[in-house]
């Protein structure tokens, strides 16, 4: 089992297949490979930086990490379908609840769950964030999921079925080099774009709101910690793209965002000018949101807030 660190989250992941490691896609966030970091406590806390997307699951919680310097001695794990599961069967998840380090929680397997046309394992255990991304093992040391949600109840979780982490392996080793590039560029233009555009949303939404109402460097300065390498990813990303539509798609992003970051930075004074400014920069962003969902998608971290200025819908 291992530990997986993002510039501003940490959850977990195990071994698959050759230097090959599944956690969550949302274990991810929105940051960009350059800061990923997988870590085995249980190794002697040995770290690998080389680390970078090999699939992505289509509508599915679910992504397997390529760690480059992974050695051959860190064994994947057998990972068992749904089938072989029972309810009442003994389960145990391991994970990084609070960053600890291979936290383990007993529990059995409650019911089978369909929620959005999508099936998962309903764990009659405790999960928290941290355990995002790790194995739930039955006794004999299987995987029979990957713990992905918690629910409102304490003591319940929701796992993805092996079957899922089956699937997943198959058709990276059916994709051809073409075909791993082009899911890799579309899947970084997906993080980039939609971490500009919810760093503009969410500047605006700081634009919108009245001085009074905010602590506006201290605003501010959380904002541009969050979203400042939005456009650095888009410009690394543009080298890969060879489409002339999505590359102009990028450009207008990245200069939405500046202009964005200006405004928050020196808002207007005037509440007139103040308001059309506003008003001016959502209409940019409601275009190029719809762009960038027709041409990459848009994660599920994407977030919007209708405002206006001095509050209210």
């Amino acid at each position: 089992m291992c530990r997986i660190r993002t510039r501003n989250s940490v959850g977990s992941g195990f071994v698959v297949g050759p230097r090959l490691v599944c956690t969550n896609e949302h274990v991810l966030g929105l940051e960009d490979e350059a800061g990923w970091v997988v870590e085995f406590p249980a190794r002697d806390g040995r770290r690998f930086g080389r680390v970078t997307l090999a699939y992505a699951a289509d509508g599915l919680d679910l992504a397997l990490l390529q760690v480059a310097d992974l050695p051959d001695d860190f064994r994947p794990l057998a990972v068992v379908a749904r089938a072989q599961l029972h309810k009442g069967d003994r389960l145990v998840v391991i994970g990084s609840p609070g960053g600890m380090e291979n936290v383990v929680t007993e529990g059995i397997v409650g019911s089978f769950q369909e929620i959005k046309s999508q099936t998962f394992i309903q764990l009659s255990v405790t999960v928290n964030p941290g355990n995002s991304g790790g194995p739930a093992l039955n006794e004999f040391g299987e995987v029979a999921g990957v713990v992905t949600l918690k629910a409102e109840q304490e003591g319940i979780g929701m796992a993805i079925p092996g079957d899922e982490v089956q699937r997943a392996v198959r058709e990276l080793a059916r994709l051809t080099a073409d075909e791993s590039r082009r899911l890799q560029t579309r899947w970084k233009s997906r993080q980039a774009g939609t971490k500009m555009l919810v760093g503009i949303r969410e500047g605006l939404e700081l634009l919108a709101s009245p001085p009074e109402a905010r602590q506006v460097a201290k605003d501010v300065e959380a904002w541009q910690r969050t979203y400042r390498d939005g456009p650095a990813m888009s410009r690394r990303l543009r080298e890969d793209l060879l489409e002339p539509e999505r590359h102009g798609l990028f450009v207008r992003l990245e200069q939405l965002f500046n202009e964005t970051d200006t405004a928050v930075n020196r808002p207007e004074t005037d509440p007139t000018a103040l308001q059309s400014q506003h008003d001016r920069l959502v209409a940019q962003a409601d275009v190029l949101e719809r762009e960038l969902k027709a041409t990459c998608g848009m994660a599920e971290t994407s977030r919007r807030k209708e405002v206006r200025i001095g509050g209210g819908k």
